[in-house]
C-alpha cells in the first residue's frame, strides 16, 4: 500500500511500482484493493499487488502510529508512507481544489503535521515495523533513484533500472468518480521532482504556521523555498 499525505506523490510511486514485473496493479484509490483487482493479480500469477490511498489511515491519523500494531489488515501489508516539503504539498492542494479532502486550512495543517509526526516515529523505529517504509518524495528522485532501488530490493519486487527513466505503462483517462480516479496527466509524465515547477502560493496564515512549526523545520529539515 502507498498511503501518506494527498499530493506528496502516492500516485507516481505507485504508478512506478506498477511497472515492476511481479505486480499487478489497482489504479483505483482505495482502502483495500477490490475483489476483481485480487482475482486478476491471482489470475496472472502476480505475488504482490499494488494500491494507494492519499491520506493516511485514519486510526493511525487519530490515535498515532503505534496503533498500526492493533491494525492486523494493515500491519501484515507492505506500506509506503510518503512526506514531501508541505510548501509545495500544501500549494498544489489549494491550486487542485477539486481534489483536496479538507475543508479548512486548519483541517490541512493539523493533517500534516499528523501524518509528518507519524512519518517520523516510522522512521525513527524501523525495528518496530519492518514492513513499513517511510520515504520523503524528495528522495525519490535523489542519487540515480537509489532509495526507491533499495526500497523495492528490500521488498522483492523485480523491475528493471530504466523504467525510472522511461516510463513503460500508459493511462487512459478515467472519470473523475469520487477517490477512484486515474491522475494520467500525472503519471503519463516524466519521472521527475516537481518541487518548484509551480510557484508557492499559499496564504499568510499557513505559511506563517508553517515557518514557526519545529517538526516541519527542525526534525524534518523543510524550509520555506522563497526564503
Amino acid at each position: 500500500m502507498v498511503t501518506g499525505f494527498p499530493h506528496c506523490g502516492t500516485t507516481i510511486l505507485r504508478a512506478k511500482i506498477g511497472e515492476c514485473r511481479n505486480v499487478y496493479e489497482d489504479v483505483r484509490e482505495d482502502r483495500f484493493p477490490q475483489p476483481e483487482t485480487k482475482i486478476g493479480a491471482w489470475k496472472g500469477r502476480y505475488p504482490f499487488v499494488v494500491w494507494k490511498d492519499p491520506v493516511l489511515p485514519l486510526p493511525l491519523l487519530m490515535n498515532g502510529w503505534e496503533h498500526l500494531e492493533h491494525m492486523p489488515s494493515y500491519r501484515d501489508n507492505i506500506m509506503i508512507v510518503i512526506i514531501r516539503n508541505p510548501y509545495y504539498a500544501l500549494s498544489s492542494l489549494v491550486d487542485g481544489w477539486f481534489m483536496n479532502p479538507y475543508k479548512t486550512e486548519n483541517e490541512m495543517l493539523s493533517s500534516y503535521e499528523k501524518t509528518a509526526a507519524i512519518w517520523l516515529k516510522f522512521k525513527e523505529n524501523p525495528h518496530r515495523f519492518p514492513n513499513v517504509f517511510p520515504i520523503k518524495y524528495e528522495e525519490m528522485f535523489e542519487n540515480n533513484y537509489e532509495v526507491l532501488k533499495t526500497t523495492f530490493r528490500k521488498i522483492g519486487l523485480e523491475f528493471s533500472d530504466d523504467i525510472f527513466e522511461n516510463k513503460t505503462k500508459d493511462y487512459e483517462l478515467m472519470t473523475y468518480k469520487g477517490r477512484a480516479v486515474v491522475r494520467e496527466e500525472q503519471i503519463n509524465k516524466p519521472f521527475v521532482n516537481n518541487n518548484g515547477m509551480k510557484p508557492v502560493r499559499l496564504s499568510y496564515f499557513i505559511m506563517n504556521n508553517l515557518n514557526r512549526n519545529l517538526l516541519i523545520q527542525n526534525k524534518l529539515g523543510y524550509k520555506n523555498p522563497l526564503k
